[in-house]
């Protein structure tokens, strides 16, 4: 099938409604302005993504899918949002990792296919341990050895025993960014080709898209447990959107919301969300928690 950008055929709808990952970002809708020191750091995590397979086209790609992942982990720690541009390249951070990762695989026979893959219900923990931070997300710590070996006699075998296919690698780079609410365009996604038998091997998509529909459960539960004067007549939440520790809530014109019921909700704390873009209408309210205060700016 070819895949396009646009929703045209009733196919690419059905597709778009069965992976929430796919649809476009209610951010990018509201046209949300970042400060400059949010979109350096969004500038920084795209360029650092692509450096890396710049400096690994002439030679062995191996190391190559360890370091990406670093440099998300590094990032997603940051705060980077996923789904607004880059004002370099003019893509999210998440569609440059992914035709970073496509270019990687395109031709190539990725390592220990394995059946399958555990994902980390939990919400995103940024201090990966198999990642150097002071490296820039450029290296990653090698020295981290299992305490049961033997360090003298069984360092083969416990390397061995510690190993990660390169497969397993991508999957992860994968799960951790569509889970933070990654959005990405569906040729990135479905290629027909390497990354694509990658990510939908033993139904990891389908995977993917459950626990993604599973946050955004929480997220609307959350938006309506917010609502002072709900209405059974009216549709108070009109959509919900998650992007890395941010989250976007659109209101009908009528609603009346207790802004502090969000961030104080566990709800809120289970999804590891700091800062929130509420649209009332046409009013749009940014709701941050910093060190259990919550301010709240209203947006002309």
């Amino acid at each position: 099938m070819e895949l396009t950008d646009d929703l045209d055929s009733e196919n690419d709808r059905d597709l778009e409604d069965d992976n929430p990952f796919l649809k476009d970002s209610l951010f990018m809708k509201l046209k949300m302005s970042l400060t400059q020191s949010k979109q350096d750091l969004i500038d920084k995590c795209c360029g650092e993504v692509r450096g890396i397979t710049e400096q690994n086209e002439q030679k062995d790609i191996k190391n190559t899918p360890e370091s990406i992942k670093c440099i998300v982990a590094k990032y997603l720690e940051k705060e980077v949002m996923l789904n607004l541009k880059c004002s370099c390249c003019n893509k999210t951070v998440t569609n440059t990792v992914f035709e970073e990762i496509k270019d990687l695989t395109s031709g190539s026979h990725i390592s220990n296919r394995s059946n399958t893959f555990v994902f980390d219900n939990s919400p995103y923990q940024s201090k990966d341990k198999n990642c150097n931070k002071e490296s820039k997300g450029q290296n990653c710590n090698k020295e981290s050895e299992d305490q049961n070996c033997n360090k003298e006699s069984e360092d083969q075998n416990c390397n061995k025993k510690n190993e990660v296919s390169e497969e397993d690698i991508i999957k992860s780079i994968v799960s951790n960014l569509l889970l933070e609410g990654g959005k990405v365009k569906r040729h990135n996604f479905f290629d027909g080709n390497e990354f694509e038998q990658i990510v939908t091997c033993n139904g990891f998509d389908d995977g993917l898209s459950e626990k993604r529909k599973e946050i955004e459960s929480k997220l609307k539960g959350l938006a309506y447990e917010s609502i002072v004067n709900k209405s059974k007549q009216t549709q108070n939440v009109l959509g919900v959107d998650k992007d890395n520790r941010y989250f976007c809530i659109e209101y009908s014109q009528d609603s009346i919301v207790e802004v502090a019921e969000i961030l104080n909700n566990e709800k809120a704390k289970d999804l590891n969300l700091r800062v929130g873009i509420l649209k009332i209408g046409e009013s749009i309210v940014r709701v941050e928690n910093v060190e259990e205060i919550i301010r709240v700016k209203l947006r002309k």
